[in-house]
């Protein structure tokens, strides 16, 4: 029997495990709406505790409606591009690139700080991050503002994770069609380089 991997880890470090176990918490479900062996599998050799991320079902939703949102998105673009080279930014323990295996030449995983819509920073408290001593330190409104800080690239669609969460919850079907919870939502920039 192997010997799990205790981890020790704070703030930020720490939400790349709550993020990885909601993925495995989905994956194990019958019905799940994604599956991420990979998550399962580390999760599984991991001595952690799990606590906090197992008592934020508003966070484990998040995280499941934004991979739902850029599996397809990537998924839909590797398609048009079969030999593209993958750079994921801020991607913690993300193993989106196990799901995507055989749709691209390279893949490469990067892991920055966080980006987050300007109004989640300061007035959203996620349960499982704020036990962690994680803090947001900047947001970005839409594609079009980051689109000014970075000319190089142009803004080509913000995505919302209502679309996630319509697949989740289908009472956001008739909610996403609020202009409010669309804004309100986190948002998926898709940006392309000039």
């Amino acid at each position: 029997m192997n010997e799990k991997t205790k981890v020790q880890v704070q703030g930020v470090s720490e939400t790349m495990l709550q993020t990885l176990y909601a993925r495995a918490q989905e994956s194990k479900k019958p019905n799940h709406h994604i599956y991420d062996e990979r998550a399962i599998e580390v999760v599984s050799r991991l001595y952690y505790d799990f606590s906090k991320a197992e008592s934020d079902k508003a966070m484990s939703l998040g995280v499941i409606a934004r991979t739902i949102v850029l599996d397809k998105l990537v998924g839909d673009f590797l398609s048009h591009y079969p030999h593209a080279v993958v750079l994921n930014i801020a991607c913690g323990m993300d193993t989106r690139c196990y799901r995507m295996e055989g749709t691209y030449d390279r893949w490469y995983n990067i892991d920055l700080s966080e980006t987050m819509s300007p109004f989640v920073v300061k007035h959203i408290k996620e349960k499982s991050i704020e036990k962690s001593a994680a803090k947001f330190a900047w947001g970005v409104k839409n594609g079009a503002a980051l689109e000014q800080m970075i000319p190089r690239f142009k803004n080509k669609r913000d995505v919302s994770l209502v679309e996630g969460m319509k697949v989740l919850m289908p009472i956001y079907k008739v909610l996403g069609k609020i202009p409010a919870v669309r804004n309100f939502s986190n948002k998926i920039c898709v940006m392309e380089k000039k």
